[in-house]
């Protein structure tokens, strides 16, 4: 469920950072959704039993309130005192580039940390053989789709798929990319786009995390053992900084630099336009959070 949990943290903090501009409106009605998204996310794996519902429900519910509460700040913050003084930099400095992909990082770990799997891996232990064996068909279906998506792509196709991918984030947060900075992002792509996994190694770390945990759901029947699954868990929303740190390392190098690059081509029309997006998203994120009902 790794990869699945690092999605959902990509749909939180995509959906409030750099979904539909400054539509508030939209912004708030996706928002809704990350309940609604999570809860789908594990009924994907298995035929849930009633008190299995009732405790997605409402762990569910508490993760969306600890998110609601405490992390949307957060961004609106992060936005206004980290994020937008960067962009307005004349000379924008390459250490703030790096804050700034260690800030998303914490960003997701923290997510992932509260998630409610991670939070509460209790509901494991009841997890039936008859589930076990539909989680574990839905696995095999997830690593052959994404298999055949891969074999079909060629490198200059995943190239281009990435720089794709980035140039509508770019353009989501105010930032109409120049053929310059295309260019810029296409030369750094060259050879692996970072994230991209041409190879199946990724897949193949989160294939063994996954096998690794149904074993211990399957041992642990007649002698749970939190300790290891929470554990294991912890290990899945970083497999590949603990398990293969030197390509994490130089994937981060590699998206930093080409960043920076980015951040120095820009020009003052470009700064003007994302720091004025970003700050009325700023906006939404505080009136998101300020919704909450104690």
């Amino acid at each position: 469920m790794e990869r699945w949990v690092k999605k959902l943290a990509v749909v939180a903090v995509s959906v409030v950072l750099l979904s539909c501009g400054a539509n508030g409106f939209v912004i708030d009605a996706l928002y809704e959704r990350l309940d609604n998204e999570i809860e789908k996310t594990f009924r994907e794996y298995a035929d849930l039993t009633p008190e299995q519902e009732l405790w997605l429900d409402v762990e569910v519910s508490a993760f969306h309130l600890w998110h609601r509460r405490n992390e949307l700040p957060r961004y609106s913050e992060w936005v206004r005192t980290s994020f937008v003084p960067l962009i307005k930099s004349q000379e924008p400095d390459r250490s703030g580039v790096a804050q700034l992909i260690r800030d998303g990082l914490a960003f997701r770990r923290d997510f992932n940390i509260e998630f409610p799997l991670n939070k509460s891996p209790e509901i494991l232990l009841t997890v039936s053989p008859e589930q076990l064996a539909q989680a574990r068909d839905h696995v095999d279906e997830i690593f052959r789709e994404a298999k055949e998506r891969r074999d079909k792509r060629t490198p200059e196709a995943r190239v281009r798929r990435q720089v794709d991918r980035m140039t509508n984030i770019f353009k989501q947060i105010g930032w109409r990319l120049s053929s310059e900075q295309v260019a810029i992002m296409t030369n750094r792509f060259e050879g692996r786009a970072v994230g991209d996994d041409d190879q199946g190694e990724d897949w193949a770390l989160w294939r063994n995390w996954v096998e690794e945990l149904f074993s211990m759901i399957d041992q642990q029947a007649g002698s749970p053992n939190l300790t290891v699954l929470k554990r294991h868990l912890a290990l899945g929303y970083q497999l590949e900084e603990e398990l293969t740190p030197e390509e994490w390392e130089n994937n981060v190098s590699r998206l930093e630099s080409m960043l920076h690059e980015l951040l120095i081509s820009m020009t003052d029309d470009q700064k003007l336009s994302v720091e004025t997006r970003m700050i009325a998203i700023a906006d939404i994120l505080d009136d998101l959070s300020s919704k909450v009902v104690n």
